[in-house]
This record gives structure tokens, sequence and C-alpha cells, in this order.
């Protein structure tokens, strides 16, 4: 069963790999286990947050929401995975799609006892998908700490193969503005943040901004002597990668992505 959640039509496995999600269920871990790893099913069902759910669920529901409980072998004892899986199943609440026939879960952050939760509506297969992708908070944290160094390696590579560049000579710069995209896709947050820390090696401490977009993602430097730069992004422009820089005595000078002044 499809999974809407932030706006996007998953499948139900897929939606605890959603980063926005993934930072819900571990806040909502954090505040239930504070540093534990695992909790005793009795404990779970008596605490407040799941005794009132558990409560109202049917014969078939209370023996879905035993059977997640159960998921590692262990039917005495709550881990993480379990109890983020649980948690991902109560809050799933199936529904149609609007101007669509069909049905999807819908995520809200809220739990959802009702027949149509996924508690009730998730098949063995999804419910095994969701444990199966779902991340412990020591697990993400290990994932955070390998891309922020790999992002430091790849920036200090590409603080490399810029280092000899005299961005004070447009030809320079130019090159090196193609060489960051090259090396680097925006498309993504991490490819986003990592564009900028590069542009921010390149320029120094010398930008007065680096997020003035126009013209469908093209960028427009400012530096701190009022130079400004026109990098020309448009996929399919005809001029994507050209630079066009503007001094402060109003001189113009235009470079195509090899460094090559054209005008």
């Amino acid at each position: 069963m499809p999974t809407y959640i932030n706006g996007s039509l998953v499948g139900m496995g897929d939606a605890v790999k959603d980063a926005e999600y993934q930072k819900k269920l571990s806040e909502k871990t954090q505040e239930f286990l504070g540093d534990r790893t695992s909790i005793s099913v009795a404990e779970l069902k008596k605490s407040s947050l799941f005794a009132k759910a558990y409560k109202k669920l049917d014969a078939e529901g209370k023996k879905n929401f035993d059977a997640i409980l159960n998921l590692d072998g262990d039917s005495k004892n709550v881990s993480e995975k379990e109890l983020k899986t649980l948690m991902t199943l109560l809050d799933a609440n199936l529904d149609k799609v609007p101007l669509e026939d069909r049905e999807a879960f819908f995520m809200d952050g809220e739990f959802s006892i009702g027949k149509n939760s996924g508690i009730y509506q998730a098949t063995a297969e999804e419910i095994q998908n969701v444990y199966k992708n779902t991340k412990t908070r020591a697990e993400q944290k290990a994932e955070e700490m390998a891309k922020l160094k790999a992002k430091a390696q790849k920036l200090d590579e590409i603080g490399k193969l810029i280092a000899d560049y005299d961005i004070s000579k447009g030809s320079d710069l130019t090159k090196a503005l193609t060489t960051i995209d090259a090396n680097i896709s925006a498309g993504n947050k991490d490819g986003y943040e990592l564009y900028n820390a590069a542009i921010s090696k390149l320029f120094n401490g010398q930008l007065v901004n680096t997020n003035v977009y126009r013209d469908g993602g093209s960028r427009e430097y400012t530096l701190k002597d009022g130079t400004k730069i026109f990098h020309d992004n448009r996929i399919f422009g005809e001029e994507n990668g050209f630079v066009t820089i503007t001094r402060p005595d109003g001189s113009v000078e235009k470079y195509n992505p090899e460094g090559e002044k054209v005008q």
C-alpha cells in the first residue's frame, strides 16, 4: 500500500526512510526511552503513550500490536526498532487519495487506532519493510557522522582542485566555478550544502551573499568590493556555465565555461 508523507507518495516501507519523518520518530523515541535502547513489554503497555491506544484495540488489533513487539523474536522486551515500527503503524491511516480512485496510508504524526490504522491495514510484508528500513538513533548518528566525514573529504578534494586559481582574474574565476559545478551536484540538501561550502571556500570571506537566484537556478554573487558575478546555470540555456562579471567601475566581462573571454 502506498504512503503519503510530507506530500510525497512512497511505499509503506519507504516512509521511514524520509529524513524528516525519521527525525520525528527519533524525537518521540527519545522522549519515551531516554538513553535506553529497549523497554519491557509490560512497561510499554502501562505507559500513558501506549496504554490508552492498546486498550481501544479489538482482539485483532491487540494481536497485531503484540506481533510487532515480537518482530525480533523477543516477546518480553521491545527494541528501539520495534518501538519505531509500532509508532509508524499507529501513525499510518488508510484513506482515499484526493481526486484518485485508490487508497493510501497517510502519516500525520498522530496515533490512529480505528479500523483504517496501519495496525489493522498494513500487510505482513509492509510491516517487515517498515521494520527493516527503520534506523535506531545510534545508526542515524553513525550515518550522519559518516556523511559529515565524506562531505569534509569531498570539500578538501575540491579545495585542492581550485587552489591555484586567481579569482581576481575573470578567466580563473570562471574555471573555478566550472570545476565546482563539475564535481558537485546540488540537486539535494547534502549537495546544496556542499556546493555552498565550496563557494565559500573559493571566495574566502569576500562574499556578501551566496543565495541570490535568478533565471531558473542561476546564481549571483556579490563581493565586498561591489563586484557582481552572475553564474548562468539554466540547464537548457544556450549560455549554461557562462559567467558575467560586473566590476565596481561598471565594466563588464563575460566568459564561457572554459574561461575564454567572450565579451
